[in-house]
């Protein structure tokens, strides 16, 4: 596709083409965290499986650079792309490369030399859960500085209009984990690091087919020797524009890291062992293809703000949200109606499921909300809205989820953790909704 169709193209077909390859991408990586979820689980036992849920806060810090830089430079590129100005496209991607290898490189010697004290931080009483969380977190951390760069070439490939070949790639690396993560954990017996090693070899793999894809330009959105390095002007947009998903992500941590530590502190091993599911779950079925759908969605509607076609960003928005929420509304159902069948595969005792089931189904009742919410999220961040997308992160992740889980643990106890959830999910949703339709009818309607 070239770069003026994501200007001239009917929407409902411009927008299926960016979005519906960015959703599998994102499903078939989902379904990668679903099968080593249930590969440690079936293999390795609940404590394995709460292990792996532990380090899940740091391996998140640890890959939040990578969504900052790869956010950045998508929205400032895109931009760029819609003003005509290719050159200045060429000096954003060349920073952004040389950046993601900077940082991934520190970020994974941090994390394989400390990985004890991150996961100490969290507490729990059980020794033996803490050593393999602390394992998994260092056997991981080999693989961010891959991760780093195929973020970075992923959003080049994709600015490029090969949407479809970034897809195919990401799938081949997800469908070489899984294989992987059979061989290390099942045939070679390596235990929990065997299931991280997995990801770090087979995110190597993807990082190397999509920096041949970079070399191998057929657009405009190209890198070359002359732009590869650090350009103060572009350091500067990259950062500030990519604030609001660096924050969509980092303040998830505070998030995440408060109702484990609430369910450490309430539960017992079995409810990590829950809280490991319930997570997989939401990720494979909200939170990975909602944000897939975004990737797509954040492009079409920075390159049309940048050119000042705003009745298209509102005509892009129109049909992203009836699309989350039928999409929602779907998956929610099929959630509350057959939490047995979706939890079975994941190797929890028998004697656990009627409980987990009903723990299942408390977190879940606004999880339709929620993919509006997100959908409505990245319009913000990809018009350049910056304070507003780091206040509702905030809100959602500290005010709100602070503050259910100081108040419904301590009088339901772990129950409370679970309903947290959901409250959380309703109020934001309904506020973001609200701000999204007064700030669109404000800024979209000067034509």
């Amino acid at each position: 596709m070239h770069d003026t169709e994501m200007g001239s193209r009917e929407l409902g077909p411009l927008l299926r083409s960016f979005t519906i390859p960015m959703v599998l991408s994102a499903i078939i990586q989902s379904a990668y965290i679903f099968a080593d979820r249930m590969i440690i689980g079936q293999f390795l036992g609940p404590v394995a499986l709460g292990a792996a849920t532990m380090a899940v806060p740091f391996l998140e810090l640890c890959v939040v650079g990578g969504v900052w830089l790869s956010g950045g430079v998508m929205i400032h590129a895109s931009q760029r792309l819609g003003a005509g100005e290719y050159r200045k496209v060429q000096g954003v991607l060349g920073t952004g490369l040389l950046l993601a290898a900077v940082t991934g490189l520190v970020v994974a010697l941090t994390g394989m030399s400390v990985p004890r004290i991150f996961v100490g931080l969290l507490g729990g009483d059980s020794p033996e859960m803490r050593r393999l969380g602390a394992v998994y977190l260092g056997a991981y951390a080999s693989g961010m500085l891959s991760l780093y760069l195929t973020q970075m070439a992923g959003v080049i490939v994709i600015l490029s209009g090969r949407v479809r070949h970034y897809t195919l790639v990401a799938s081949s690396g997800v469908l070489c984990n899984i294989i992987l993560d059979l061989i290390f954990v099942y045939s070679l017996g390596w235990g929990i690091a065997g299931a991280a090693y997995a990801t770090a070899a087979s995110q190597t793999l993807t990082a190397v087919i999509l920096l041949v894809l970079v070399a191998r330009p057929v657009s405009q959105v190209r890198v070359s020797m002359r732009s590869f390095g650090i350009q103060k002007r572009d350091l500067g947009k990259i950062i500030v524009l990519g604030l609001p998903a660096f924050a969509q992500r980092v303040l998830p941590l505070l998030g995440i890291f408060f109702y484990t530590s609430a369910v450490l502190y309430y539960g017992q091993v079995r409810d990590m062992a829950i809280l490991a599911v319930i997570d997989t779950v939401f990720v494979m079925l909200i939170i990975f293809p909602v944000a897939g759908f975004n990737e797509g969605l954040r492009p079409l509607i920075g390159y049309n703000f940048g050119a000042g076609k705003l009745s298209r960003v509102r005509g892009l928005m129109k049909y992203s949200l009836r699309g989350a929420g039928v999409y929602g509304s779907i998956v929610t159902i099929i959630m509350l109606v057959f939490p047995y069948s979706i939890m079975s595969v994941f190797g929890l005792a028998e004697a656990d499921m009627s409980y987990a089931a009903y723990a299942f189904r408390l977190s879940m009742l606004a999880g339709f909300l929620l993919c509006l919410e997100m959908v409505a999220e990245a319009y913000f961040s990809a018009t350049g809205q910056t304070l507003l997308a780091i206040a509702f992160s905030f809100m959602r992740n500290v005010v709100l989820m602070g503050f259910f889980l100081l108040i419904f643990p301590y009088y339901l106890g772990v129950v409370g953790v679970w309903l947290a959830f959901a409250a959380t999910d309703f109020l934001m949703a309904v506020a973001v909704l609200l701000i999204a339709s007064h700030n669109m009818k404000r800024k979209l309607d000067r034509i």
